[in-house]
């Protein structure tokens, strides 16, 4: 275990000010996340170094697709969570205990040698939410920034600004995950709220990173052509028309096993009312193989981006531009 970075005494108890729960915990409990002990009334963090899966990955199923699009990254989570999603697509290993997890110790030397090894361009927090071994994210990222690797940090938002701020000056890009566009759905399905996403959302682009959106779309809890509207002219009004948005599809699992997959039409009739509000890149990624994948000009229409299961076969993007019209594209590490 290690010191964790961000809590408070709290009477006789320890309050933990990493995310926006802001979880008090008593002596030889764990916070909602699971991996944030106290002992003797200090903070720790059970999970670091602790990881499971370790996976290499395109960049693609992050997803990220506006950034170093043809690159390879090294992806790491660990087990727990701060949110308890009845949907999570990945419940096993962001609702168990660590302890119940099968972990490979990691230090941030051997993530450089494994990630150099297969050839990975940047190192992906990822899997579950990394915010939750924040020490461990945080040193490594530092460690691989400072020999020549990109961090790239998928999310669901809910850190506070404090910690946020500090770990910015070694992530270049995010992915956060927007359960809904109504603060509903997050209390009665994640046990959380929206506000603190939309902050940190806010936040990194502020800070000058990377920014792209996910969203899981589960009809009909977030799904009414409102929500998407008033979600598209949020992305406009704040991360700005050109920030690439992904509609993901919802398959039954865990605690919410009673809806129906989301059927392939309401994932286009979502892609195509936030591009009517004025969303340049909106993407639908997990119906494998269909051209919702690809990256059009937003000037002239050109096909610009063609990706397969995530991976991208081509790349016509060079400077920044369309090679037909010229026009402004956004593609962090285009060729030149």
């Amino acid at each position: 275990m290690k010191e964790a970075r961000y809590w408070i005494p709290y009477d006789d108890r320890v309050q933990c000010k990493l995310c926006a729960r802001d979880c008090v915990v008593a002596e030889g409990k764990a916070g909602l996340c699971g991996v944030r002990v106290n002992e003797q009334n200090k903070l720790f963090s059970k999970n670091y170094g602790l990881a499971a899966p370790i996976n290499v990955d395109p960049i693609g199923k992050k997803p990220l697709f506006h950034f170093y699009p043809e690159s390879l990254v090294f992806s790491l989570g660990t087990a727990g969570c701060n949110f308890k999603c009845d949907y999570c697509q990945n419940y096993e290993l962001s609702q168990r205990k660590i302890e119940d997890v099968q972990t490979r110790k990691m230090t941030p030397k051997k993530i450089q040698s494994l990630a150099r090894r297969n050839k990975c361009d940047g190192v992906a927090w990822t899997y579950n939410e990394p915010t939750i071994w924040y020490e461990f994210v945080y040193d490594s990222a530092k460690f691989l920034k400072r020999r020549g690797f990109f961090n790239v940090f998928v999310t669901n938002g809910y850190i506070e600004k404090e910690p946020f701020v500090e770990l910015s000056s070694f992530i270049d890009a995010i992915n956060v995950d927007i359960k809904a566009f109504n603060d509903e759905f997050y209390a009665k399905i994640s046990r959380a709220h929206l506000k603190p996403v939309l902050a940190t959302c806010k936040l990194a682009k502020e800070l000058g990173l990377h920014v792209e959106i996910s969203y899981l779309l589960v009809p009909p809890l977030n799904s009414n052509p409102k929500e998407i509207q008033k979600l598209s002219k949020w992305v406009i009004n704040v991360l700005g028309k050109d920030t690439p948005l992904h509609f993901l599809r919802f398959f039954p699992t865990h605690r919410l096993t009673d809806l129906p997959t989301t059927s392939k039409e309401a994932l286009i009739d979502a892609q195509r009312i936030a591009k009517m509000e004025g969303l340049t890149n909106v993407y639908i990624n997990n119906i494998p193989g269909s051209k919702y994948q690809d990256t059009y000009c937003p000037s002239c229409g050109e096909m610009l981006v063609h990706r397969e299961d995530f991976y991208t076969i081509l790349n016509r993007v060079a400077d920044g531009k369309c090679p037909r019209c010229k026009g402004e594209v956004l593609m962090i590490g285009s060729k030149k």
